[in-house]
């Protein structure tokens, strides 16, 4: 079986979860005949002039059976004309949310996208229950043609969070409104004033990156804060594990790996009850239906108790181990086998 793969971007500088995404698949599907063809970051009119004109006729000289558009941006007619059996990863619906902070040009290109794939590609695959739900909803597809495969972790590559003195609270991942990171603030002013050896990590880049800092800063929290800027994908594990409670105050995800990261190194998690993030988590109480207040409340249960920390850790290690990239790729095997019958 021969399959062409297609991706924005498979380098190992990369930290964005798509990157990972591409490179897991692409990296450990095994007796297949693979061919890759790779976008690559540019400006937004240069990718679109690469996605509808360039690359329809890179697929039409590949000579493959099957054709994995791994975002739906890099779908198009021309190409299910040149390759009829098309399978496409949408991985959330973001660009359909008021709260996106994308350009309104992108997120109508993304929705033009969006509704060639529903018009013309074989199969849709998407990480989380939520984010099929959101699919029909939003664009009215056929259930039956969307199949939900969870992304992995690399158990191997993970470092074990282990219980010290001095306890510290989190976040790595993207910087950007949606993400909420202002509560992160909010919530380390007022519980450092009861934890005075509380520490706070923060890692990534992002829109709102900037303005994170000088929030801390203006309150005084910066000495008692570590911060990274963009994490190399061979030391993200290794800064993971020395957090001991992982927050995601999002509004706002697809699926959230750093969420399943996270609990691979024994690391709880506490979110909001919304989106995907309600399909990660290893303990239900972790997850917060109400506002910033009830958020600020969940996190101050667990750091200031020992014993919860501790049977929280095990647990969230424990769930996470129903996740792997073999079993995420044994999953996508199956796909592509289904089209050659």
């Amino acid at each position: 079986m021969k399959i062409l793969h297609i991706v924005n971007n498979i380098s190992k500088d990369s930290s964005q979860g798509i990157d990972k995404y591409s490179r897991e698949v692409v990296g450990k599907i095994n007796n297949m005949d693979q061919k890759i063809v790779e976008r690559g970051n540019s400006s937004t009119l240069i990718n679109i002039f690469w996605e509808k004109v360039i690359l329809p006729w890179r697929v039409l000289f590949s000579n493959v059976e099957i054709c994995h558009y791994h975002t739906p941006e890099l779908f198009g007619p021309l190409q299910f004309i040149f390759c009829k059996s098309s399978i496409v990863t949408i991985h959330d619906m973001l660009p359909y949310s008021k709260d996106n902070e994308r350009s309104k040009f992108y997120c109508n290109y993304y929705r033009l996208s969006c509704w060639f794939v529903g018009k013309f590609a074989k199969k849709i695959i998407t990480p989380s229950e939520y984010s099929k739900k959101k699919i029909v909803e939003l664009l009215d597809f056929n259930p039956k043609k969307i199949e939900v495969i969870p992304h992995g972790i690399d158990h191997n590559r993970t470092v074990q969070n282990k219980t010290k003195k001095i306890k510290t609270i989190g976040y790595l991942g993207g910087f950007g409104k949606r993400k909420n990171l202002q509560l992160i603030v909010k919530l380390f002013e007022r519980l450092v004033i009861k934890y005075p050896n509380l520490r706070l990590i923060l890692g990534g880049t992002g829109p709102t990156k900037e303005e994170t800092i000088y929030s801390l800063e203006e309150k005084k929290l910066l000495k008692k804060s570590i911060i990274y800027d963009e994490i190399a994908e061979k030391d993200w594990f290794k800064i993971l594990a020395g957090i001991d409670l992982f927050l995601m105050p999002s509004i706002g995800e697809g699926f959230g790996l750093p969420v399943l990261q996270s609990q691979a190194c024994g690391i709880p998690v506490i979110s909001f009850a919304n989106t995907s993030l309600t399909e990660l988590n290893a303990d239900k109480r972790l997850l917060v239906e109400g506002g910033d207040e009830d958020f600020i409340s969940r996190v101050n249960w667990v750091v200031g108790t020992d014993k919860v920390l501790l049977k929280l850790k095990k647990k969230a290690f424990y769930f996470s181990s129903g996740f792997s990239w073999e079993k995420c790729i044994l999953s996508h095997e199956k796909v592509y086998k289904s089209l050659k019958r």
